[in-house]
């Protein structure tokens, strides 16, 4: 989810789309989730592109921010779902690992455009 999201959003390129799309469906696929990546991903698509308050929240900290706004409310609703506290404790690690992989991937290009 961090490459979709970071190229996608922080970094968008028009050609990335259909592919963002695609790894979306192949995450529903994969976690047989039944397009829950897919309308979540698309849902944040527009709303960050169809809103202007919401593009200046993603440039903060090169979007890690955001990301982990969008990260975290799609993990607690899927921990949430099947309301157990190892779906919870699953989503809270997901999230956390999420999140530092996202951080040391705006590190990596960081330092890579200088």
């Amino acid at each position: 989810m961090v490459p979709i999201f970071y190229y996608s959003f922080v970094r968008p390129r028009t050609e990335f789309l259909p592919m963002a799309i695609l790894g979306t469906l192949l995450l529903d696929y994969n976690f047989d989730t039944m397009l829950f990546w897919t309308a979540a991903f698309c849902a944040a698509y527009a709303a960050n592109f169809f809103q202007t308050f919401a593009r200046s929240a993603v440039q903060l900290a090169g979007g890690l921010w955001a990301f982990a706004g969008f990260i975290g409310i799609c993990l607690s609703v899927l921990g949430l779902w099947a309301f157990t506290f190892r779906s919870i404790g699953a989503a809270l690690w997901a999230f956390t690992l999420s999140a530092t992989v996202y951080w040391i991937w705006t590190r990596i290009l960081k330092t890579n455009d200088r």
